[in-house]
């Protein structure tokens, strides 16, 4: 399912840029209607409504589809994590089991944290390996917390560019 939505996602994403231009000629309808007052009002003001309203409509179900894919594939990212064989790399490089353990743990924590207008800075790419099945994080710093991390998951379009979720954790070399 979260494949199927992504897949949508990742074409509907290319609607928005056009829906907004629409969206402006809608404005300028309704602006002509209550600024110029013509005689014929009726079909310019409903013409800018529908316009105008079709963009809010995309805006809308472009973010609520974001926000359930990145809810799924953290869901889908958990299950993965709760697995009992995973084998984790860090930057490449295979880690003990005691080291490991405690960054499933701490990758287990991954959750949906407030924005706080900051940006992602100094960079860790977690390769995650469980039954011939391997997965990829990358582990992006924030600029003003420190221990914040935000997560982002190759296996889809939509998370490779937007964070699954973010933890915070000093437990990272």
């Amino acid at each position: 399912m979260t494949g199927i939505l992504d897949s949508f996602l990742s074409v509907f994403y290319y609607w928005m840029f056009p829906s907004f231009g629409i969206g402006i000629i809608g404005f300028g309808f309704l602006f002509y209607v209550r600024w110029a007052k013509p005689a014929k009002r009726k079909k310019p003001l409903i013409t800018g409504s529908i316009l105008l309203g079709q963009t809010v409509l995309t805006w809308i179900i472009s973010f609520g589809s974001l926000f359930l894919v990145q809810d799924m594939a953290r869901n889908e990212l958990k299950e993965i994590l709760s697995r009992t064989d995973l084998s984790i790399k860090i930057n490449g490089e295979l880690i003990d089991k005691e080291y490991s353990t405690l960054i499933i743990s701490e990758l287990q924590s991954i959750s949906d944290i407030t924005a706080h207008h900051s940006h992602p800075t100094e960079k860790r790419e977690i390769q995650i390996t469980s039954n011939n099945e391997t997965s990829r994080l990358s582990l992006e710093r924030d600029s003003e917390i420190k221990t914040e991390y935000w997560i982002y998951w190759d296996k889809y379009k939509t998370t490779k560019s937007n964070e699954v979720g973010r933890i915070r954790t000093d437990k990272l070399k």
